[in-house]
């Protein structure tokens, strides 16, 4: 009975070693366009880069009317007039850069906040299953598992 259950053993460790084993590789690009989640993600994204473009488009036609008024102005306005208008244009170039750099950084944060979750979902797909079921694994763990007391060891 030994010899057999040693023969089965080995012949079952050699088939297993003999096989080679096959690794897959998953395009997860691919597999990140095809899912339902991005298609939401991307829908979300391109509603809020509007928006902000929107803004952008606001400030820049606001430049474009300063300056039409800027170059309206004759020989008869004073140097005061013509400086203030100057400025008030520089300024409202500069809060146009400051916008443009805040609003790819907002870009940027809303872009990995909405794909995270795909990402996530994409590679680690059996955490939803988990998260779902953890009230059961964990009754029957507890069931199988037992904590050591101070008195057994």
């Amino acid at each position: 009975m030994k010899l057999a259950a040693v023969v089965l053993f080995v012949a079952t460790t050699a088939t297993v070693g003999a096989q080679t084993l096959k690794f897959g590789h998953i395009d997860m690009q691919a597999l990140i366009q095809v899912m339902p989640e991005r298609a939401t993600a991307e829908t979300e994204f391109n509603t809020f880069q509007g928006e902000l473009e929107d803004i952008l488009g606001e400030m820049q036609t606001e430049l474009q009317t300063k300056m039409g008024e800027f170059e309206k102005m004759d020989a008869t306005v004073s140097e005061i007039k013509k400086n203030a208008k100057i400025t008030e244009i520089q300024d409202l170039q500069q809060r146009i850069q400051n916008y443009q750099v805040t609003a790819q950084q907002q870009l940027q944060q809303k872009q990995s906040e909405l794909l995270q979750p795909v990402f996530d979902k994409a590679v680690f797909p059996w955490v939803e299953g988990l998260e779902a079921n953890w009230q059961e694994m964990q009754s029957e763990l507890s069931h199988v598992l037992t904590v050591p007391t101070e008195a057994s060891l």
